[in-house]
């Protein structure tokens, strides 16, 4: 029971306990998964997406105890497509492309310019602030010839 009054306090879902899950928004629902995930008291844990539906308070606090669960010496592997997060929260990233990994390693040599023209499709920057937490990826624009024709218009 410690441990399951714990995941709740942790995800911030203790007040949704008297609630269907049927009842609850896909954060809610997002937050509550986690929970029981925790709960389970698992040595890892694979998250799909772990922000999706939330709040960005929530993300920050999903991510941050994702992190601490990693640094106490869990295993966590989560798929992410939002690459800031990625960015800001992760400390080893892989892309993969057509079914292989096309690149391993510490975040900011994963997600190089060049990875991303190349495997995002996409031209842009990243940029780091004063504070180590503080990184800033800024889409440019579409990779010219890679993306599908803009002027094609409605069948």
């Amino acid at each position: 029971q410690e441990l399951v009054r714990w995941a709740l306090e942790v995800t911030d879902t203790a007040a949704l306990v008297s609630r269907r899950v049927t009842e609850l928004s896909g954060g809610e629902r997002q937050r509550v998964m986690i929970a029981r995930a925790l709960a389970q008291e698992t040595e890892g844990l694979l998250l799909d997406e772990p922000t999706a539906s939330l709040d960005l308070a929530h993300q920050l606090d999903t991510l941050t105890l994702a992190r601490r669960l990693a640094q106490e010496g869990r295993c966590v592997v989560a798929a992410i497509h939002d690459l800031s997060i990625a960015l800001r929260f992760c400390t080893r990233l892989v892309i993969l492309s057509e079914g292989r990994v096309a690149a391993n390693g510490p975040p900011e040599e994963v997600l190089s310019e060049e990875n991303l023209a190349r495997y995002f499709r996409v031209r842009a920057r990243v940029i780091r602030g004063q504070d180590p937490r503080e990184i800033h990826l800024v889409p440019l624009e579409s990779v010219p010839g890679q993306t599908r024709s803009l002027e094609a218009g409605y069948p």
